[in-house]
């Protein structure tokens, strides 16, 4: 896993993004550590059987002199020592070490991700052939003419250099100090090194020493200034610390697998970085900086159930089907409580904000639950906004795969052959009385003004931003990711929390879009996106002072008082005009905690930066008061709402749930808790999905 822990991490990851987004080229330099998954001998080892080897077969072999120079991790002053004593000693042993590799599982799912960044540019000073082998038909630069890099990366072209060369000609590695120091020593290979970095980015993937020996001498020969250019450089380490000369260090941590597998996170991190797309958003679409609005991003009154649909889809042109899910799909469960909160937040949103927004799909139970004579009211206000969104995430996957990945689904009416429209969503959920069809089919035609379609996700790169996010190690824990599974191939027991996730990044998204400055994220959203997004929870929120001013009482639900008394909206839309509503609608707005330059930019349950000043919230309490019926309280002191710090909670019983799936599946199979895991980590279930996914 990345080391989100460590400082430095965030921001170097930050600063790859950028550039991949820019179109900046990218090189991967493959160190000695790639090698390791193929089996082959660190330098280290090999050090160590080479001197084994030279003082069992040479008679007065400076066995001390040796020693010492591992000691000293001066590998290149010990094999100079063994090629001057006996060169066809010391080559025989390089083939034998390097001429079979075996190529392991974890090695062809490095490489597979490699060949996913797309062109591949690899640069390596490995001398084994693993990389030649795995890529097929591809241009192999070697050592001689390692000027070509250049002109390669210009010209968008796949390559793979040799910089010590390749074991099937022996002669051209590198690994004694006199090689070193010829090869620094060449002003072309300098030249050409520099041309590598002056024109790319470059990350450097199992970085080992002798790549810090062959950069130290290159620095020491040209200055470093002018070596790593332009930048930015990236180097992934499991020992994070500060940028050094342009080239920013990315920290992951090997504490469960010490194969260091989670290298390969960061090749994830970079083709999926790749393949978002940015735009800004549409002028028409913005809204002015003073104005204050509540985005509601799931709005379930009591009686309404949150489910999933399965569906097959038919691919184009003889394509193979495809299933997905689409959904948030709870069962009875799932949620830490039953008690509806929709129609407190719609209070909450119409006492503190200038306007809430909805899902469109929530006007028919809003006019339903409301009443006619409330919903119209509430719309004529114009405190009311509908967001039409258009695309849903989805869980893609073939028939019968145990793993899929995340998509974006775009919604359409069956009936319609065309593109659906925002009007016939409204259609299928208002029909005006019988009998009063003119005048109920105007008010209907009018909502329309009142709608904003958001069909940017697919475009913006939703699934991108998902899997991007699901890297982030607080994030997968939080979902019940094992450390092998990764975005791009989710087992089905997390298909629901991963497209509960989804709907809360496309919340962020919609809220950016729009211009919404809080919104309302139910289930688990709180503890999500402070992982996902970096956003520290408030300690002030608008709720509480909500409660205050319509209840008298902070932590009040209004819920179930308001879907049984629903006119109660009206004097809440009464407080909205006065002076004192205003003032407070004012003063939450100034408070807002808003993220500034994040990708969830929303303040988080209406969060607020700091308190309310006391002499407006009680003159905003004052005055709803005097709105009040005298034998009608607002609500009664038992309906107290537990909700707000459900997070963790829901969180365990989303993944007792995906537990129970897990179960079930292995049962289907006949498999058994030490069995090989069923998402292909090649550990056992105990020790991987069933571990991630432990109570």
């Amino acid at each position: 896993m990345l080391n989100a822990d460590d400082k430095f991490t965030p921001a170097s990851l930050t600063r790859l993004k950028d550039a991949v987004r820019r179109g900046r080229p990218l090189v991967v330099w493959v160190g000695a550590g790639a090698s390791r998954w193929a089996e082959l001998p660190s330098w280290h080892n090999l050090a160590k059987l080479m001197r084994k080897s030279f003082a069992q077969s040479i008679p007065d072999f400076p066995n001390d002199l040796a020693e010492s120079s591992i000691a000293a991790k001066a590998y290149p002053d010990l094999f100079q020592l063994c090629r001057d004593i006996d060169t066809e000693l010391f080559n025989s042993i390089l083939l034998r070490q390097f001429n079979a590799p075996a190529i392991t599982p974890l090695y062809t799912e490095f490489f597979h991700r490699l060949r996913c960044i797309t062109p591949t540019r690899i640069v390596t000073t490995n001398v084994d052939l693993c990389l030649e082998q795995q890529a097929g038909a591809i241009d192999v630069i070697e050592r001689a003419d390692v000027e070509r890099c250049t002109s390669c990366i210009l010209a968008n072209s796949p390559f793979i250099a040799k910089l010590h060369g390749s074991i099937s000609s022996i002669g051209s590695t590198i690994f004694t100090s006199s090689d070193y120091q010829q090869l620094t020593a060449s002003k072309s290979y300098i030249a050409a090194i520099k041309g590598i970095f002056n024109s790319a980015s470059v990350l450097f993937l199992g970085y080992g020493l002798q790549d810090k020996y062959v950069l130290k001498l290159i620095a020491d020969n040209e200055g470093e200034h002018e070596v790593f250019g332009s930048g930015p450089h990236f180097l992934v380490s499991e020992q994070p610390g500060p940028p050094q000369h342009s080239v920013h260090r990315i920290g992951y941590q090997a504490v469960r697998h010490k194969d260091h597998r989670a290298i390969l996170t960061v090749l994830d991190f970079v083709s999926q970085a790749k393949a978002e797309n940015y735009f800004m958003p549409s002028q028409k679409q913005s809204r002015a900086p003073e104005e204050s609005s509540f985005f509601i991003s799931d709005f379930k009154p009591s009686g309404t159930h949150v489910t999933g649909n399965h569906l097959e889809l038919e691919g184009p042109l003889g394509a193979a089907r495809m299933n997905a899910i689409v959904g948030l799909g709870f069962v009875r469960g799932e949620l830490p409580s039953n008690q509806t909160v929709a129609f407190h937040d719609l209070a909450v949103g119409l006492t503190c904000f200038d306007r809430v927004f909805l899902p469109l799909t929530s006007i028919g139970v809003l006019h339903e639950r409301a009443t006619s004579v409330v919903f119209w009211s509430l719309v004529d206000s114009g405190a009311l906004r509908f967001v039409d969104v258009v695309h849903d995430p989805s869980f893609v996957s073939q028939p019968d795969a145990i793993t899929g990945d995340i998509g974006v689904a775009r919604l359409q009416d069956t009936r319609q052959e065309g593109t659906r429209s925002s009007m016939s969503v409204i259609r299928r959920m208002l029909k005006p009385v019988p009998g009063n069809e003119t005048e109920g089919d105007t008010k209907i035609e009018g909502l329309i003004a009142h709608v904003i379609s958001f069909a940017d996700s697919e475009h913006l790169g939703l699934a991108a931003m998902v899997r991007s996010a699901l890297l982030l190690p607080k994030v997968s824990r939080l979902l019940g990711f094992s450390d092998y599974v990764v975005p791009t191939k989710i087992p089905h027991w997390l298909a629901y929390p991963s497209l509960r996730f989804a709907h809360l990044v496309q919340t962020g998204l919609i809220c950016d879009q729009l211009r919404i400055r809080a919104a309302r994220v139910p289930f688990g959203g709180a503890s999500l996106l402070s992982a996902a997004f970096s956003i520290k929870p408030p300690e002030h929120g608008v709720y509480d002072y909500a409660s205050f001013v319509l209840a008298g009482a902070f932590g009040s639900n209004l819920s179930t008082y308001l879907e049984g008394n629903p006119s109660a909206l009206l004097r809440i839309l009464k407080f909205r005009g006065s002076a004192e509503g205003e003032a407070f609608r004012r003063e939450i707005s100034d408070r807002l905690s808003t993220v500034q330059g994040g990708e969830f930019s929303a303040a988080i349950d209406g969060g607020l930066q700091k308190a309310i000043q006391p002499a407006v919230l009680q003159a905003a309490r004052n005055k709803f008061s005097t709105l009040l019926a005298t034998n009608d309280p607002m609500v009664s002191t038992s309906a107290l709402w537990a909700n707000s710090n459900s997070d963790d909670q829901s969180l365990r019983l989303w993944r007792a749930r995906s537990k129970e799936l897990l179960l079930a599946a292995k049962k289907q199979l006949g498999v058994t808790a030490t069995s090989p895991c069923l998402c292909g980590s090649g550990d056992s279930m105990r020790e991987c999905c069933l571990y991630a996914l432990g109570i």
